[in-house]
Formats: structure tokens, sequence, C-alpha cells
């Protein structure tokens, strides 16, 4: 190859110049709804992962999932309650102005 077809294989300056713009120019504001699902997505595959992780035989963990699956489905009202009462020391205590920090 030449170097005069070397140089006209090259782009054009304003195709240089365009995408230099298109690279500097800033990512569109994402909603609260598209971070949160972002953060879903997140949660999601990080309790997969730690499930995978866990110190558990593969039918342990197959069992221990079907068992809290089927008591999600069939008993809501009893998980509502316990996780209602999971979440009623952290909220009096969010409400007083304490953290965890504070019993340490």
């Amino acid at each position: 190859m030449t170097f005069t077809e070397i140089v006209r294989s090259l782009p054009a300056s304003r195709d240089l110049v365009h995408s230099a713009v298109l690279a500097l120019r800033p990512a569109p504001r994402r909603s609260l709804a598209g971070h949160a699902g972002t953060l879903g997505i997140g949660i999601a595959l990080g309790a997969g992962i730690a499930l995978l992780c866990a110190p558990r035989s593969g039918r342990e963990l197959r069992r221990q999932i079907s068992t809290r699956f089927d008591d999600i489905v069939h008993h809501p009202a009893e998980v509502e309650t316990h996780l209602r009462e999971a979440e009623a020391p952290l909220a009096a205590r969010s409400h007083n102005g304490g953290s965890r920090a504070d019993h340490i």
C-alpha cells in the first residue's frame, strides 16, 4: 500500500470531530425507577451468588429455596408478619435518631 492510499483510507476530519463530540457528551439522565431497577437486579444477582457460595450441598440448597418459596406462596400473611416483626426494631431505631453504631 502506498502512502497516498493509507491517507485516503483514514476517516475525514469532520468524522473524527463528530466522534469526539459524541464521546464527550454526558450520558442521558436516568429516572429513579431506572436506578431502582438496576439496584434490584444487582441485589438479586448478589443474593444468587451468595447462595451459590454458601457452604451447603446442592441438594440442601435446593430444598431450602423450595421451602422458602413455598412459604411465600402458600403463607404470605405469615411471611408479612415475620417481615414486619423484623422491621419494627429497625424502624424504631431510625425514628429515635439512633444508629447501629450507637449500640456498639
